[in-house]
């Protein structure tokens, strides 16, 4: 049986995840320069980092998608993967497009609401401004 506090952390979830849908495209890209690497994130990963409180997550996308694409030989694509797992602590899962793993990170505890009903993706590409940028999959 799921308790109200349970069952109120899955519909913020599924709430949040249902939010982020409305982004289709960006009109502004944002510039996060992380290691002297140019990093833009879009309008929808900027909400999602705002919404749910999460800056931390979007350090660590940037400095282990980073270094992936420093000794994977410059990926063009990566998919980061975020999952709570039930003792809420978490794991970044960083893979090449076509579902195979480069690299996986934990995470101390967290109370972020995404990826506690299913992992929550972002999407990291080479973009024409020689850096990347990471996007909601529904962005592409």
């Amino acid at each position: 049986m799921i308790d109200n506090t349970t069952q109120s952390l899955v519909e913020r979830c599924a709430d949040l995840r249902a939010e982020c849908e409305q982004f289709t495209g960006s009109a502004t890209m944002h510039c996060v320069s992380r290691s002297g690497l140019p990093f833009y994130i879009t309008d929808g990963v900027k909400y999602v980092m705002e919404k749910a409180e999460c800056r931390w997550l979007l350090n660590s996308i940037f400095k282990f998608g980073g270094e992936v694409c420093q000794s994977a030989g410059d990926q063009p694509f990566l998919v980061f993967k975020f999952a709570v797992k039930p003792d809420n602590t978490g794991i970044l899962t960083i893979e090449d497009g076509n579902h195979n793993v480069l690299t996986t990170q934990p995470t101390e505890e967290t109370d972020l609401l995404l990826g506690r009903d299913e992992p929550f993706s972002f999407w990291l590409v080479k973009n024409e401004h020689g850096g990347r940028t990471l996007m909601l999959p529904s962005e592409y």
